[in-house]
Order: C-alpha cells, then sequence, then structure tokens
C-alpha cells in the first residue's frame, strides 16, 4: 500500500475535488508504470506457464513414444520367437513324421506286406484307388486292425518307389531293408488322408477295430484315399476337444 496524497483540514468542494485533480494528474504516470509491470509480470509468468506445460507435454509424448516403440519390438521379438518356434517344431513333426514312415513301412515289410499271400478265412483283399489316381490290391491279414491299412497307404511309396523316384527302401530285385528305423518317441502320427467307400460315402476310420470286424474291408473292399484338406483338419481337431 502507499500513500499518494494527503488533505488535511476543512475544505471546499472545489478545493478537495482540485487535490485530487492534482493527486491523480502527480501519480498517474507511476501508477500506468506499475501496472505496465504488473502486466509484463503476468504476461511473463503465463509464458513460462506455457513453456513448462509445453515440455511437460513433449515429456509425456516421448515417453509414450518410447513405451510404444519398446512394446513394438517386444512384440516383434515375440512373434520371431514364436515363428522360429513354429518353423522348429514343423520341421521337427516332418523329421519325426519321415522316420516314422521308414520305421513303418520297415516293420509293414518284415510283417510280410510285400509278398503277402491270399488265405480264405484269414486274409482281405482290398482294391485301394489312390489319391493319384492308380488303383492297386493288397492282401491283409484279418487279424492286423484297419490302422495297418492306413499305414500301408502312407508308406506305398516307400514301399513301392517308382523307377524315377530312386530307392529308398528297396530295389526291384532286393527284398532287404536298407537301414535300421526306430519309431520315433513322443511322436502320435495323423494320417493327412482318409478311407472311403467310393459308392456310399462312409469313411473308414483308423482306429484299433481288426481289419476282418471291419464289414467294407472283410472279406474284401473297394475303397479310395480322400487326401483332407485344412478345414477337414480343423474339423477334426474340434470333434476332438468335444
Amino acid at each position: 500500500m502507499t500513500l499518494l496524497a494527503r488533505i488535511e483540514g476543512p475544505a471546499t468542494p472545489a478545493q478537495l475535488t482540485t487535490a485530487l485533480t492534482t493527486a491523480v494528474t502527480r501519480t498517474l504516470p507511476a501508477l500506468n508504470r506499475r501496472r505496465a509491470l504488473l502486466r509484463e509480470q503476468n504476461q511473463a509468468r503465463e509464458l513460462r506457464r506455457m513453456q513448462e506445460e509445453a515440455y511437460t507435454n513433449s515429456l509425456a509424448a516421448d515417453r509414450a513414444r518410447e513405451q510404444a516403440e519398446r512394446q513394438a519390438l517386444a512384440e516383434q521379438s515375440r512373434q520371431a520367437a514364436l515363428e522360429a518356434q513354429r518353423t522348429q517344431t514343423q520341421e521337427l513333426t516332418a523329421r519325426n513324421k519321415e522316420q516314422w514312415r521308414l520305421w513303418k513301412a520297415a516293420d509293414l515289410r518284415k510283417r510280410g506286406i510285400i509278398d503277402m499271400k491270399s488265405e480264405i478265412g484269414k486274409t482281405a483283399r482290398v482294391a485301394i484307388r489312390l489319391s493319384g489316381g492308380e488303383r492297386i490290391v493288397q492282401i491283409f491279414p484279418g487279424e492286423w486292425s484297419v490302422s495297418e491299412v492306413y499305414a500301408f497307404v502312407e508308406c506305398y511309396d516307400l514301399l513301392f518307389p517308382s523307377p524315377i523316384s530312386g530307392i529308398t527302401l528297396r530295389s526291384a530285385a532286393d527284398t532287404t531293408v536298407v537301414g535300421d528305423f526306430e519309431k520315433p518317441e513322443r511322436y502320435e502320427h495323423e494320417f493327412g488322408f482318409r478311407l472311403v467307400m467310393p459308392v456310399v460315402k462312409k469313411t473308414i476310420e483308423s482306429g484299433g477295430m481288426l481289419i476282418k470286424e471291419e464289414s467294407e474291408l472283410w472279406p474284401s473292399g473297394n475303397i479310395v484315399v480322400e487326401q483332407l484338406d485344412e478345414s477337414d483338419s480343423e474339423e477334426s481337431e474340434d470333434e476332438e476337444d468335444r
């Protein structure tokens, strides 16, 4: 607080007005300077506030951007790890599948599938049309399970390689298995096809049922190999889940 003027003693209205006018005229420049200084201070304060706010917002944006970049990099790393794991799993599955096929083909050969003789009441004569269009006829013991028919189809190219496919398990004149093959551990083989009846659309399920217990195969049968697509595999998996 500042005293700008003092009026003492009795005064007429004109004297009071003159004194007040003189005081205002004398102090107005100082008041104006003070008001200007206050405006400058307020403006400077507001400018600092705006600058600090802008800096805070910029800092928050930088942190958010850095966090988003870190999250993106982490997600990329996670996806890369998943893809690497998926590729590794696919490669392992492919190796296990091929090892299983080699093992099963050798097993079928040792059990006499190549030169199987027909015996009434003991074997079944099954005509099979492969997915490539080739039609074959094979003799199966009735005591074998239906899954062995699936395995025979799965390993057919190994049991009877074409002249242009090279030699895998045997040559045209050789009847011995080349190499010892072991069944892969912790691997459950899944067939990528199904065996169906050509006329009445019926699937012969792969399982533990004996061939002689399957009326569509015993004592003779005529089946077609149908390759499964992804939708069929997904439906099969859904049914197993249910």
